[in-house]
């Protein structure tokens, strides 16, 4: 019996330690759930703003190729206009 009475000491004065605990810090130490919803949450949140940077970073490669091909035919473009303009210039020298 004495065994059981100091056991029920000790558990009424860890119960009284947390809820100290409690009062002192303001965490609820009783509902872990509430914290793990919100780690939840948090890393949701997380995965949907990565999500969204990486449907941003495709739109901005496939811009940067598009413009990179525009470019590239341009410079086609001026190099046969100059290679033109040289042909013409050899012919009028001949």
């Amino acid at each position: 019996m004495t065994k059981l009475f100091t056991r029920a000491l000790v558990a009424l004065a860890f119960t009284f330690a947390l809820t100290g605990c409690e009062d002192d810090t303001g965490v609820d130490l009783e509902t872990p759930a509430a914290i793990e919803s919100d780690a939840a949450d948090i890393g949701n949140e997380v995965e949907a703003d990565m999500q969204d940077a990486a449907a941003e970073t495709d739109a901005a490669l496939e811009e940067a190729g598009d413009n990179m091909q525009e470019a590239g035919a341009d410079a086609a473009n001026a190099v046969e206009e100059a290679g033109a303009e040289a042909e013409a210039e050899i012919e009028g020298v001949e």
